[in-house]
């Protein structure tokens, strides 16, 4: 993960941006910078900084259930 920023990179002069890229999480246009950047294998996903811990709680909780089904089954 990475964070994007208009102002471009001292060593490259190449600014990193997700300005017009839409966020992953809620899929609405990302309208400013900082954004965050996760590349992955089959190319980028992007987030507004607000959408990172929403999704990360979803997450944490799908990896729960899996390790302890038993939790999240009902009882009769």
């Amino acid at each position: 993960m990475s964070l994007t920023s208009p102002v471009p990179n001292p060593a490259t002069g190449i600014a990193f941006t997700a300005v017009g890229q839409l966020c992953f999480y809620c899929e609405t246009t990302i309208l400013t910078d900082p954004a965050v950047h996760w590349h992955g294998v089959i190319g980028s996903i992007y987030f507004h900084p607000a959408c990172v811990f929403p999704l990360f709680i979803r997450l944490a909780r799908d990896l729960h259930e899996l390790e302890r089904p038993d939790a999240y089954r009902s009882r009769p």
